[in-house]
């Protein structure tokens, strides 16, 4: 056994938090690695908050930490969560990963009591999650600007951050505003080279503000929603997806099993953008965030934007329906699902994601690599729903028409 260190957030009675490191022993495999030594300020944060989502975790830490590169975590154990994320996170430990855990006891009343909505009870439950949101995005947040972080990120765990490639189906008349054309196209087309292949998030910022001009402090990041279709395979990505079926758990990883996705720009499907921030340029983030989307309301624009113009997006995954249905969620119905799984407007080929994956393993190993993602104790995913999804002889007309679905893929 190894001793490791892990990293607990614990509340004083001032409401301060303190930062302590706890040694704690766990049987990790001895399989060395010399991680980059990466500075707040050289690298990412991210605040996430999660829910019964330990299988996802796997995934979304291992790609972020080639892409951004995210260095710096802090997890939000929301109410009723079962599942245990340090878990996953401890797998991390001297890979340079810095890791925090709260629960939602700890962060929920940030600004107050909850005070339930009277004329929208239905909607109680929901409105309690964005409580807790939003006492979350700001205790994170302070955290990590009092920890020297630039950079940070929120998204969920079924989603992924993407360098928002130039591709075939762009053309300058799709630009709509100067600064697109002076800056956003310029790195755009630069990042469809072969040169900027190994590209992250933070030499995408740097390159722009050392060559082009400054950017923001909160930049939105466009959604793209990708459904449970499995029709289309990237030339360029078969020897990455082979590899994961061979010695991986290519099953469990949505970034290479699935390609198909709504319309960009398709608002119905996409829903509102996500942010990422620069805290070291935002003077108060302790103020009462409108929601994720929109968290600083003076620094962070209108959450919504066209494909074209932003630098980066956010591939949002809906995965199958036991996935979809393993956690307990009156939202997460069959319903809901059908309208989320069958989109097939465009893939992501282009986007050369799959490049995260052997990156990542140059960079820890592979064995070290099947650890992280936990090849070791990953298991089938079982629904938590009676019914199978659809239901036979289910009606797609409505949504068909609705999203201009290709008929002959009616069937996941």
């Amino acid at each position: 056994k190894f001793c490791h260190i892990r990293h607990v957030l614990m509340l004083k009675d001032d409401g301060e938090f303190i930062d302590e490191p706890q040694p704690q022993h766990v049987q990790v495999q001895a399989v060395a690695i010399k991680p980059k030594v990466l500075s707040p300020a050289s690298s990412f944060g991210a605040c996430l908050m999660m829910k019964e989502d330990n299988d996802l975790l796997y995934e979304w830490i291992a790609y972020h930490y080639i892409m951004l590169p995210l260095r710096y975590v802090v997890i939000g154990s929301d109410e009723g969560n079962t599942h245990n994320p340090l878990d996953v996170l401890q797998r991390w430990n001297g890979t340079g990963l810095n890791y925090w855990v709260l629960n939602a006891t700890d962060f929920a009343g940030r600004h107050g009591a909850y005070k339930r909505n009277k004329k929208d009870d239905e909607n109680d439950h929901h409105h309690q999650l964005i409580y807790r949101q939003r006492a979350f995005v700001t205790t994170c947040a302070e955290f990590l600007k009092a920890k020297g972080i630039h950079w940070m990120t929120f998204i969920d765990s079924d989603e992924f951050i993407v360098l928002n490639r130039f591709n075939k189906d762009d053309t300058v008349d799709d630009y709509h505003t100067i600064q697109a054309q002076n800056a956003t196209y310029k790195m755009r087309k630069l990042l469809s080279k072969p040169e900027a292949e190994n590209y992250t998030a933070l030499d995408v910022i740097q390159s722009i503000e050392q060559e082009i001009q400054p950017i923001q402090p909160c930049m939105l990041m466009p959604r793209l929603r990708f459904g449970a279709l499995e029709g289309v395979s990237c030339p360029e990505s078969s020897n990455a997806n082979q590899l994961a079926k061979t010695d991986y758990n290519y099953a469990a990883m949505s970034t290479l099993r699935y390609k198909q996705h709504a319309g960009k720009n398709t608002f119905a499907a996409n829903k509102f953008g996500k942010v990422m921030v620069n805290l070291s340029q935002i003077p108060d983030v302790s103020s009462v965030p409108k929601n994720i989307h929109r968290p600083f309301k003076t620094e962070c624009p209108y959450p919504a934007m066209w494909f074209q113009d932003a630098l980066f997006g956010v591939n949002h995954y809906t995965a199958s329906w036991e996935r979809y249905s393993h956690r307990k969620d009156e939202r997460r119905n069959c319903e809901n699902w059908i309208e989320l799984a069958y989109h097939d407007k465009g893939n992501s080929c282009e986007q050369r994601i799959h490049t995260w994956f052997p990156r990542f393993l140059e960079e820890v190993g592979q064995d070290r690599a099947k650890y992280l993602l936990g090849v070791d104790t990953t298991k089938q995913i079982q629904s938590t729903a009676e019914n199978k999804c659809p239901p036979k002889n289910f009606d797609f007309s409505k949504l068909q028409k609705k999203y201009g679905w290709n008929m002959s893929n009616l069937i996941v």
